[in-house]
């Protein structure tokens, strides 16, 4: 091995001594510029030093003389924090560091301590250890690489190999930096393109409620005889769809949240076939002859057909759905004695099951042409006494629970024009 590099000492010239220009002379005659940073002995292809920031993590604060004369022509800033003035693991300086080099010279379990007690945090920030020990034995080296050390340097090493490993070590911390910034970056940016999608949803979920609405109050207004019908008829079945998910949600799939505001707002659609009834029928002040309720029944149908008309074009959409089923199924009967196909049980779907209730009670309760207004308890009993018959059991036993906010609904209509001020799903 001497003689080999012996051989190469000789065969390397003054010329190209002279090419390497000045700098540090390892005994070889290469020329290292201050600048370079030697990795892996890689001394053909030096990588070139990269600017940076260490934090000098040191009770004593001063500077070692090595770093201190390596890092300007490096380009590396120092920044100093003083475990003994409180722990810098809340500082911005931490954050903003690529590399920690831990001063562990005259107090090295106090210092390894910091170490240890910032391991989680440099974990998630990336950013690289390196301990500067008083000595360089085993047992010291050992007990700074478990407190969380990447590296260890000490007195004894070569400044060339010192600076060579913190250049290194440094190059990852400040790829580590720059990516986790990116990824902060990238982070914000994602929470604001949440919130505009988010914003946009609720724009068109507004703009969709408004035209059911809308073609709703079409459909009613050429019997407008009711006032806030729809509203009411909403307000009814939303408070039924609520205390049906509490009582039955866990037994039943798709019953949720989604599914009750689904009810809540297609139910202003159940009588939207009502528009191709003609006026003499629809508007008529008395009881209807038969040949005229078999003509007003087709409402049921129309409105169906309608809504199945813009589900064939837009396909499947789980509103448009739910608009079907009640339109066509509220006034079907849990017997099989309603229309337009006489279904009977679960054959129904449940949201018609549910709109049918909310519907014959705001009836009942609403005073017509040719009828009175039944009184809150006159009607209750009334659907009581056609559970099972007109009505679906299980249904019957949620509007049971709910007879209280039934009637605060009705009176605070009637005085207000509005809801209760207060939500449907107090305790009661």
């Amino acid at each position: 091995m001497t003689d080999r590099i012996n051989n190469e000492s000789k065969n390397f010239s003054a010329s190209d001594a002279a090419a390497a220009g000045p700098g540090l002379d390892l005994g070889f005659g290469l020329g290292l510029s201050p600048g370079t940073e030697l990795v892996s002995g890689a001394v053909g292809k030096p990588l070139p030093s990269i600017a940076g920031t260490i934090l000098w993590l040191s009770n004593a604060g001063q500077v070692p003389q090595f770093l201190a004369a390596a890092a300007p022509s490096r380009g590396w800033t120092i920044s100093t924090v003083q475990p003994s003035d409180g722990s810098p693991k809340d500082s911005a300086q931490l954050r903003d560091a690529d590399l920690v080099l831990l001063d562990a010279r005259s107090d090295q379990s106090g210092l390894l301590l910091v170490c240890s007690e910032l391991k989680h945090q440099l974990l998630v920030l990336g950013m690289p250890v390196v301990a500067l020990l008083a000595g360089g034995d085993e047992l010291s080296r050992i007990a700074a690489l478990r407190a969380g050390a990447a590296d260890c340097l000490w007195p004894e090493m070569a400044e060339l190999e010192s600076i060579a490993r913190l250049g290194t070590l440094l190059r990852l911390g400040s790829l580590e930096r720059a990516h986790r910034q990116q990824s902060e970056a990238l982070a914000r940016q994602s929470v604001i393109l949440e919130q505009r999608v988010a914003d946009r949803t609720q724009e068109s979920l507004r703009g969709r409620d408004a035209i059911i609405f809308g073609l709703a109050k079409l459909a009613e207004s050429r019997d407008d005889t009711t006032g806030h019908h729809l509203e009411r008829v909403c307000a009814y079945s939303a408070l039924l769809a609520q205390e049906f998910v509490r009582t039955f949600g866990e037994q039943r799939q798709g019953i949720d949240a989604q599914w009750v505001m689904r009810i809540e707002q297609t139910a202003a659609l159940h009588d939207i076939g009502k528009v191709g009834i003609p006026d003499g029928i629809l508007l008529k002040a008395g009881p209807l002859t038969a040949e005229e309720r078999t003509a007003m029944q087709r409402h049921a149908s129309l409105g169906g057909d309608t809504l199945n008309s813009i589900r064939l074009k837009w396909g499947d959409n789980a509103y448009i759905v739910t608009a079907m089923q009640i339109a066509l199924g509220h006034h079907e009967k849990w017997n099989g004695a309603g229309y337009p196909f006489g279904l009977a049980g679960e054959n129904i779907p449940l949201p018609a099951r549910i709109v049918a209730v909310a519907d014959v009670y705001d009836a009942l309760t609403t005073a017509r042409p040719y009828k009175a207004a039944f009184s809150h308890e006159r009607a209750f009993d009334a659907i009581l006494g056609d559970a099972g018959t007109h009505f679906d059991p299980e249904v019957i036993e949620v509007f049971k629970r709910c007879k209280v906010q039934f009637d605060s609904i009705r009176t605070s209509f009637a005085e207000t024009g509005g809801p209760p001020t207060k939500p449907l799903d107090e305790k009661r």
